[in-house]
C-alpha cells in the first residue's frame, strides 16, 4: 500500500475499495504521480508507485468501446483533459476508451519513453485541476 493510499485509509478513515472512485483521491495520486515524473526528469527519482497505481486504477474502470455512458469513476474530468492534451477531438465515449488504453500503455512505459515524459507530466496536472475544479463546482452548486 503507497504511503498516499494508507493515509488515506488510515488518518482519513476512507474505506479503500471507495477511493479509487473518489475524485479527492485520483487528483492526489495524480498530482504525486506529475510529481514523480518531474521528479525523475531532474534526476532525483527512479520509482514511479503512484504513476503504477494510478494506470491500475484506469485499468480497472476502463471504458470500453460499446459504453455509452460514465458511471462510477470521474470519467469527465478525464475526457475534459484529453479534450484539451490530445491532438484528437475526443467527442464520445468509444473514443475516451481508445484515449484510455493509450494512456495506460505510456503510463505503463514509464520512463522508456523519455521524450514523452513532460507531456504526461503536464496531462497528470491537467487531470489533478479538472478534479479539483469539478469537486469546487459542486461544493458551490450544493450552496444554492
Amino acid at each position: 500500500m503507497s504511503n498516499l493510499k494508507s493515509s488515506y485509509v488510515e488518518k482519513i478513515r476512507r474505506d479503500s475499495t471507495q477511493l479509487e472512485k473518489s475524485s479527492f483521491y485520483i487528483s492526489d495520486l495524480a498530482l504525486q504521480g506529475g510529481i514523480e515524473i518531474d521528479n525523475y526528469l531532474q534526476g532525483r527519482n527512479n520509482k514511479f508507485e503512484h504513476v503504477q497505481e494510478l494506470t491500475e486504477i484506469l485499468e480497472r474502470y476502463q471504458l470500453s468501446d460499446t459504453d455509452t455512458h460514465f458511471f462510477g469513476f470521474p470519467y469527465m474530468c478525464l475526457w475534459k483533459t484529453m479534450r484539451v492534451d490530445s491532438d484528437k477531438e475526443v467527442r464520445y465515449c468509444s473514443e475516451l476508451a481508445i484515449e484510455m488504453n493509450l494512456l495506460r500503455f505510456e503510463l505503463r512505459d514509464i520512463p522508456n519513453n523519455y521524450k514523452r515524459l513532460k507531456e504526461l507530466r503536464d496531462l497528470l496536472c491537467n487531470f489533478t485541476i479538472n478534479l479539483v475544479n469539478e469537486r469546487s463546482m459542486n461544493k458551490i452548486s450544493h450552496r444554492f
